[in-house]
């Protein structure tokens, strides 16, 4: 392995960092997180797939976690409730309470959360998958909240700040919380730090730093994004509620054991051993989802029928139960009619930590019994809550959906329930022909919904399908298979933004992270880098480690491709500053570079073709440029005689040009000692001189394998102080046959002639500077369905300024029916929005200003989609049930009567033998049951069987049944 690869830290003694040993790895897969959507009155819906700052918080988490890297999901629907204060989700959770925000009924958010995770498979590749519900930071400052989670059902839901306070190596915050709730996804406790709530597991040191201080084995933190070393006392763990968190030895070692260590296969043997046949997870099964604190809430109970559950999250919600045994105190019991015992398993729950005085979240399979008729959570044999089962299953049929000509994926659906039940509706969703499914919304109200097809992984067999509920019976509905247009990715580099300014010498790495709705986040071998300016680069990986790089204007290209061949681009424009030689206290002029005036002067790398970059320092002191170059290898030949040889070129007022002129000049020394300049001549190739201009002084320094030179210049030589000029340096090797050979010049790409190829420099304290322009983000398009009145709240909180100057907003409107915007001079405006009876488009324009320059305004829509449910779709005989769960779609029958259960209503099914036609054979058993009360010849349900239904059998003689709805 190869220590310091890209010499991002600088070295005392260059030498080969590549070693050889003997080590133990240990495989672990990569953890995966699901991001969704979770909303929060009058703040803005956080888009992870498409916000900058998600990017910089992922690059936090991934440095924090002991693992090479995280798979990132993206539950892709991004909508608003309209529910009003009740709490009724779509793809999102609104923590509201009578409308103020309240923390605690961040527990409902759980549960179905929870809920939704359980009702969906684990991405490919994704032995487990951590849930978790991204919210705007803004609900921190409404709030105060920052994050929670919950360890039995992986569920989080964490405040995606982008910045924060304190030292460079704890931002951004955001990746902080999430590392922090991820710890106790994986069941890690709080350590006593800064007010953290207990249980506690303490490390054997102070629990407010990292390691014993002083302590010569006390692990550091490095931080890869800032390469930045982190003391001991110097952060808090980060499973405290200290300040400046990192991550300790401590708590890495703990999680290393956890995170991506478990798989599927593991998962089934440990289901083995607690004495439990993983083949039990086959038939239906019941999920319970609901809260546990002094009271326990039932909030949903689904039987998914026997395949449709996702086999992975059956089998572990079987495991866990199993592992509690009889013990547990909290048992699910279900009953048949009679109140005996079908099954008795433990509830299977946990406290979400971080939240004051939380409830307890389960969300947990139960093998289904179909003799079940009522379901039971008990405590010490006193029944906490009940569901009791109604009489009928609720009928649904989804009909195929319509994808409008702007990409609006529309789909509806009818039901019945004769029980008279309210319904609730998960909507799954499957782009693979039904290998698998995801869940877009749970505990949906309404019958129709639509969805922008831009924010749903496309496929050529997409099946979408809708099951309802009535609290305990469920029915499921699936429409066809139809076509969905796939996405191309949307990559985002982070690193640095557009139009920013880098000073020289910082080091700077560009990650590449890329949102694809089919792939998930896109790494490796599907990104690709173009870097052009002075310094021009091109490679296939994730990430691009740009150390040194010359002044001067660049552009960065990241390309994205999927595995449907599509691709996306994402363009970044930044500069880096020139190369500043400022005041230092004066060097010794000994050949030496570890004089202690180089210590915190300006260093610049030459490279050389074997790896062994040559570094120069710059400085300037009594009225005097220094320049030390250090590493250089002596020169070697086999004919003649070869002379190692370093300078400087500098172009004394920046002018540039093909050629030098007059006050271009050239500084060196060789290996031998011996110095001589160059100076311009308005043509290509300067003048060398081998007597140096009086007070210009030059020495060397010999080492075992390699050579240092110091060079001391009058500051008049080079145009005085305090004025850009131009700088190039470079070693190269000067042969008494063959003459120069083997230039290594900085910039790269930099011309000994052409003044118009070097580096951009600066001699002075302080850098002129220039004002940029700030950046306008509106925030990405949504796409928002309307029920009733609803608060619409815009983002522009990506917005920034190149220069870090702050910034002022103003929001107009600029399309669609008029709307009140409140707080259009803020980041966050918002507007009120009555109902509407169509879909309407509005678009806002946000301009932002640094108090001398505006931006280029940025745009965003607001689709607000008329998503009322349809009371049916086609009823031929005006009951008011859609034909397609019509047990008689041509004779009035709101009552759905239908006593022998075979999908034909009674007033519509005179065909008693069931052999679909209506004949003699009906007639003469019709006849034996004339006068009765027999129910299943009572056509009409009037109690008795009668001349009314001796005319409908007529009127059916030698005719099918029906037709029926529910019968193909």
């Amino acid at each position: 392995m190869t220590v310091n690869p890209d010499d991002i830290l600088p070295e005392v003694d260059i030498a080969s960092n590549t070693i050889s040993r003997t080590i133990n790895l240990q495989q672990r897969g990569k953890p995966c997180f699901n991001f969704v959507p979770v909303a929060h009155v009058d703040a803005p819906i956080y888009d992870p797939s498409s916000a900058w700052g998600f990017y910089k918080i992922i690059q936090r988490v991934r440095t924090l976690l002991p693992v090479e890297d995280v798979n990132i999901f993206y539950h892709n629907v991004m909508w608003k409730s309209t529910q009003g204060s009740s709490f009724e989700p779509f793809d999102f959770y609104e923590i509201i309470v009578n409308d103020k925000p309240k923390r605690p009924e961040a527990d409902i958010a759980f549960a179905m959360l929870a809920e939704m995770a359980s009702q969906t498979g684990n991405p490919p590749g994704c032995a487990g998958t951590t849930w978790v519900g991204a919210l705007s930071k803004k609900v921190f400052t409404d709030t105060g909240f920052l994050g929670a989670a919950n360890a039995t059902t992986h569920v989080q839901i964490s405040v995606m700040m982008e910045g924060g306070g304190g030292e460079d190596w704890a931002k951004p915050e955001g990746g902080r919380i999430v590392t922090h709730e991820t710890g106790h996804n994986y069941n890690r406790p709080h350590i006593d730090c800064g007010g953290a709530p207990d249980p506690w597991d303490n490390p054997p040191w102070d629990p407010c730093d990292l390691g014993p201080p002083g302590d010569p084995l006390a692990w550091y933190g490095f931080d890869p994004v800032t390469h930045l070393v982190i003391a001991p006392d110097q952060a808090r763990d980060i499973l405290t509620y200290g300040t400046d968190q990192w991550m300790s030895s401590f708590t890495w070692e703990k999680l290393f054991d956890e995170i991506g260590g478990s798989s599927l296969a593991t998962s089934l043997a440990a289901f083995q051993v607690n004495n439990v046949d993983a083949s039990e997870n086959s038939g239906d099964m019941l999920l319970l989802t609901g809260e546990l604190n002094d009271l326990v809430n039932i909030s949903s109970a689904q039987v998914w029928p026997d395949g449709t559950a996702p086999a992975e999250k059956v089998t572990e919600s079987l495991r866990k139960a199993a592992e509690l045994g009889t013990a547990a105190p909290y048992r699910v019991y279900l009953r048949n009619i009679a109140g005996e015992l079908l099954l008795d398993t433990a509830l299977v729950f946990d406290m979400t930590m971080d939240i004051p005085n939380s409830k307890s979240i389960f969300s947990q399979y139960v093998s289904f019994d179909a003799n079940t008729a009522k379901v039971e959570i008990v405590k010490e044999g006193v029944v906490l809550a009940e569901v009791i089962r109604s009489s009928n299953n609720p009928r649904v049929a989804v009909y195929d959906p319509v994808i409008t000509v702007d990409d609006v994926l529309e789909l509806n659906w009818v039901v019945y329930d004769a029980d008279g039940d309210a319904l609730q509706y998960a909507i799954q969703y499957s782009r693979d022909d039904g290998l698998s499914w995801r869940t877009l919304f749970n505990n949906y109200r309404q019958t129709s919904l639509k969805l922008a097809t831009n924010r749903l992984p496309g496929g050529t067999a997409v099946h979408m399908r809708v099951i309802a509920s009535d609290g305990l019976n469920t029915e499921m509905a699936m429409t066809n298979a139809f076509y969905v247009a796939t996405n191309p990715p949307k990559p985002q580099i982070v690193g640095v933004r557009e139009q920013t300014a880098i000073a020289f010498g910082r080091p700077l790495r560009l990650e590449g992270f890329a949102a694809d709705m089919e792939d998930g986040n896109l790494t490796g071998s599907g990104l690709s880098w173009q870097l052009t300016g002075p310094v021009n680069k091109a490679e296939s990986k994730a990430s691009l480690t740009l150390n040194d790089l010359p002044p001067g204007e660049y552009t960065a290209q990241l390309t994205a491709s999927d595995s449907d061949r599509e691709t996306g681009v994402q363009t970044t424009q930044f500069k880096v500053l020139p190369v500043m030689v400022t005041d230092r206290v004066k060097p010794l002029v000994d050949g030496s570079c570890n004089d202690a005036a180089y210590q915190s002067a300006t260093m610049v790398s030459v490279s050389r073709s074997d790896d062994f970059p040559a570094r120069v320092w710059l400085a300037h002191a009594d009225g005097k440029l220094f320049a030390c170059f250090a590493d250089i290898p002596f020169a070697s030949s086999l004919f003649g005689i070869s002379n190692a040889v370093v300078g400087l070129h500098i172009d004394a007022d920046a002018s540039g040009g093909d050629v030098p002129q007059a006050d271009d000049r050239g500084f060196y020394v060789g290996q031998d000692g011996i110095p001589f300049q160059s100076i311009g001549n308005g043509r290509a190739g300067m003048s060398v001189t081998l007597t140096p201009s009086p007070g210009v002084q030059t020495s060397i320094d010999w080492g075992p394998t390699r050579w240092s030179a110091e060079f001391m210049i009058p500051q008049e030589l080079i145009g005085d102080w305090n004025h850009a000029a131009g700088l190039m340096l470079f070693q190269f090797t000067d042969n008494t046959l063959f003459g120069m050979s083997n230039l290594n010049p900085w910039p790269e790409n930099a011309d000994l002639d052409v003044p118009d190829t070097w580096s951009q420099a600066y001699f002075g304290e302080i850098l002129p500077t220039e004002n940029h322009a700030p950046i306008a983000d509106a925030g990405g398009d949504m796409q928002i369905p309307m029920l009733q009145s609803t608060t619409v709240v815009l983002d522009g909180g990506e917005s920034y300024d190149p220069d870090g100057d702050a910034i002022s907003y103003s929001w107009i409107q600029v399309y669609g029916p008029d709307v009140v915007l409140v707080a259009s001079d803020t980041a966050t405006p918002w507007f009120q929005m009555q109902d509407i009876e169509s879909n309407t488009e509005l678009v806002f324009e946000l301009i932002v200003s640094d108090r001398s320059l505006p931006a280029m305004p940025d745009r965003v829509t607001v689709n607000l989609l008329n998503v009322q449910s349809r009371p049916f779709i086609s009823d031929q005989d005006g009951d008011l049930l859609d034909d397609a769960i019509d047990n008689c779609i041509e004779v009035v029958n709101p009552d759905q009567r239908d006593t022998n259960n075979d999908g034909y209503g009674n007033v519509c099914d005179p065909d008693f033998d069931n052999n679909l036609i209506v004949n003699a054979a009906d007639l003469a058993f019709f006849k034996t049951r004339f006068f009765t009360q027999d129910p299943d010849t009572d056509l009409n349900g009037d109690g008795t069987v009668n001349a009314g239904d001796l005319a409908i059998l007529k009127s059916f003689f030698f005719k099918p049944p029906g037709p029926s709805g529910l019968v193909p």
